[in-house]
């Protein structure tokens, strides 16, 4: 089968296509034929052999990538819940290697759900790595219905999905990004929009009034807004490698802060499955491309520059 490895940490150009074996999957496992893979920041800066290159074995060749879409292809012993042919989608093995960007993925059956019958291969793939962040943060956090919740970067991968949910859970919902996003940020169910370029773009909030923080950013521009957050509220980082700014000043406030990394989920996934099969969530695709090295080299090129609005997905 086809698969993009990397030999070595480093540049986009490290991404290059390989023949290798098919694998095959094992006890409570199912064989994936891929249909969609998508692409996110952990991606490019674990390639960089940042991120979370250092909990991964030191042994290559090694094929990144976490989230995958596709239909069932091997049935693995013990597995009564899935078929063959069966269409499936989930973020897998995270933080371990799960060899998503290839033709065939293998999956443990707790780590995926059914996609929805009248939801794309695309929008599936979209909906993973990014949507059961934001659904895991908005959990752990324990949000309740009224409260207030900021969304920093708002418009991108998990920004987007958080908006939505904490519409869904009946948040009050400051969101924050470039002022070119504001109209699809305020039509996901934002009330509040902050363009986090203006200087004077938090003057209106009264501090202590925040009772929740998914914070994309981290960093300085996080740092600056902890004073808007309640002294019961807490913080969900999700970058935890700018994290250090936001821990130092909440330290001092006494204000409670999660470093925040995702886990794979299959209750989690089937919770995402009904909101996409009901409409109420919608992921949003920036761009779509084929796979091959080059397509995939151009999307890391994409996302290490950042401002993305949604999301990023490699079509097989």
């Amino acid at each position: 089968m086809k698969a993009i490895i990397i030999n070595k940490y480093g540049a986009t150009s490290e991404l290059v296509m390989a023949n290798i074996n098919r694998p095959q999957p094992g006890r409570g496992q199912v064989l994936i034929k891929t249909k969609a893979i998508s692409i996110n920041p952990i991606d490019y800066k674990t390639r960089q052999g940042s991120g979370i290159a250092f909990l991964l074995k030191d042994k290559f060749p090694k094929i990144l990538g976490w989230d995958v879409a596709g239909i069932v292809d091997v049935v693995g012993l013990g597995v009564t819940n899935f078929s063959k042919g069966d269409c499936v989608f989930g973020m897998l093995r995270f933080p371990d290697e799960s060899a998503c960007y290839a033709e065939y993925v293998v999956a443990d059956v707790n780590e995926i759900a059914a996609v929805p019958s009248d939801i794309s291969m695309i929008e599936a793939a979209a909906t993973t790595l990014a949507a059961l962040t934001a659904l895991q943060a908005l959990t752990q956090m324990k949000v309740q219905p009224g409260r207030t919740i900021l969304i920093q970067a708002a418009a991108g991968g998990v920004g987007h999905f958080a908006v939505q949910l904490a519409k869904l859970y009946r948040l009050r919902i400051i969101a924050t990004g470039s002022k070119n996003n504001r109209d699809y940020v305020m039509s996901l169910g934002a009330d509040h929009y902050i363009d986090y370029q203006d200087t004077n773009a938090f003057s209106n909030i009264v501090d202590g009034s925040i009772d929740y923080v998914i914070d994309g950013i981290a960093g300085k521009v996080g740092a600056d807004t902890i004073k808007l957050v309640s002294h019961d509220g807490i913080i969900c980082i999700l970058p935890v490698e700018h994290a250090e700014p936001v821990l130092e000043k909440a330290e001092m406030l006494g204000i409670k802060v999660i470093l925040f990394r995702v886990t794979p989920s299959s209750s989690d996934m089937l919770t995402l499955a009904t909101y996409l099969a009901r409409k109420q969530l919608i992921p949003k695709t920036e761009h779509t491309f084929d796979f091959s090295d080059t397509a995939i080299q151009h999307a890391h090129k994409i996302i290490e520059k950042g401002h993305i609005s949604g999301k990023i997905v490699i079509t097989i």
